[in-house]
This record gives C-alpha cells, sequence and structure tokens, in this order.
C-alpha cells in the first residue's frame, strides 16, 4: 500500500516499529517462561538411582536450602554391594601365581545368617588401589543381585570364595596330614595294605580339606581315621569311606 502511495509513509515506520516492539514482547515472555519453568524444575527433586527412600527429615512447608541436612537417604537394593577385607597377604600371593586380580578368576557367594546359601553368584567389581594401614588389609566389593531384596543394607553376611571353572586336584582331609620336623606327610595303604609314610607338598586349603600338589597319585588310599593305630610297616584292614572316596 505503500508503494501506491494509499499510505503514507509515517503510517508505514509506525507499523513497522509497532511490529518490531510486539516481536522483542514475544521474546521476552519466551525468555521469561523458560526462567518460570527453571524455576518449577528446583521445585523438584529426583533421585539418580532407583531404591527406597528413609523417612523424611522435613515436612511439606519447612524451609531448606544448600546448608539444610539431607531431605531424605535413598538406599539401592538391586543390586546390591558386599565389602571385604582382603589381607595383603593373600595378594600377594595371588600375584606370584600370575592370577590377573582386575579379572580374578573367582567368584564370591553368600552364606546367611541362618546358615542358607543366598541362591544367587556375585561378581568382584572393585579392588582397593591401597593397603589400609590400621588393618593390613585390601578392601574388596562384590555386586550381588537382589531383585527379590532378600539382602538388606547394613547386613552382616560371610563370603565364600570358589573357582570360576571346576579346577580337578588331589586333596585329603586335614585330619589325614600330619608334621614333623622334616614336614608334612600323610599315611597310605599300598596294595598289600601296609601302612606307609608319604611326604608331601601341600598347596591352599578348601573348607576341611588340603590341596596335594606332589606325593599322591590319583587313587591311593589314605588314611583318614584310626591314625593312631596305623604304624609304618603294619598290616592293616582298611574300610572304604564313601564319604570322600579315600581309603580310611
Amino acid at each position: 500500500m505503500a508503494k501506491r502511495n494509499d499510505v503514507s509513509q509515517a503510517s508505514l515506520d509506525q507499523s513497522e516499529a509497532d511490529l518490531a516492539t510486539a516481536q522483542a514482547a514475544v521474546l521476552h515472555a519466551q525468555a521469561e517462561l523458560r526462567a518460570a519453568n527453571l524455576d518449577l524444575n528446583y521445585t523438584e527433586i529426583r533421585s539418580p538411582i532407583n531404591g527406597r527412600t528413609s523417612r523424611a527429615t522435613y515436612s511439606v512447608g519447612n524451609l531448606v536450602n544448600s546448608s539444610s541436612d539431607p531431605l531424605a537417604t535413598v538406599t539401592r537394593f538391586d543390586p546390591i554391594y558386599v565389602t571385604i577385607k582382603v589381607s595383603e597377604e593373600q595378594l600377594i600371593d595371588a600375584r606370584k601365581r600370575g592370577i590377573d586380580l582386575d579379572n580374578p578368576p573367582v567368584a564370591p557367594s553368600l552364606l546367611l545368617s541362618d546358615g542358607t546359601s543366598y541362591p544367587f553368584e556375585g561378581r568382584f567389581e572393585y579392588l582397593a588401589a591401597q593397603v589400609d594401614q590400621g588393618t593390613d588389609t585390601i578392601t574388596a566389593r562384590a555386586e550381588f543381585p537382589n531383585a527379590e531384596k532378600i539382602l538388606l543394607p547394613g547386613q552382616f553376611v560371610s563370603v565364600l570364595v570358589r573357582q570360576k571353572a571346576p579346577e580337578f586336584a588331589i586333596a585329603v582331609p586335614q585330619t589325614a596330614v600330619q608334621q614333623d620336623a622334616n614336614g608334612y606327610f600323610v599315611l597310605v595303604v599300598d596294595r598289600e595294605d601296609t601302612v606307609e609314610m608319604r611326604r608331601v607338598t601341600l598347596g591352599r586349603q578348601v573348607d576341611s580339606v588340603w590341596v596335594v600338589q606332589d606325593g599322591l597319585a590319583t587313587g591311593e588310599r589314605v588314611i583318614v581315621q584310626g591314625i593312631q593305630k596305623a604304624g609304618v610297616g603294619k598290616k592293616v584292614k582298611p574300610t572304604l569311606s564313601g564319604k570322600s572316596g579315600k581309603g580310611s
């Protein structure tokens, strides 16, 4: 219309000024909306983890700020972490044996306070980088699934550590192993049912048995009961033990 001189140049200039003012007002309103939404977000506190909250510290209407006590504590149940202390000697022995402590060949399992076994196996996911000089131990942490919430934070459990893969070795009960000034030995029964002494080299202890690294062969009969009555060179009448499969 201004090009056809239907309106004056002054009217055109006024209309353009009004448009610019309206556009500026829209931008200002959008900025205020964003600020209001940001303020609204500050009225909600969202937990970064799933879990159960403790009893609230404050009631609706209380004034809180950055120096206030925590509003509540969120506790994660699944997965749940079990912390154990590992002696420095055990870690040194593991390193000497070439075990990769960042990916250990063992898996933890749990024994609950009522004597039952926890049905799910865990995995080691953290090993502290330094030794606690007060206890001479290193903290390790294992992660366990806990969807059924059988385990509770702060609960005491017994941790059992097993090989991830089955390990085949000769093992004898602790009661069968004797020691003298020359080292460890066991009493075995030969094919003629005669007792003889056998020097052995022991490995690690697993529950109530010793792993024998050297000195015994598979199938040999080891005396585990009545050792006091059995003398080297004596004839005996052995009775097989159904529990261990070894001679008794």
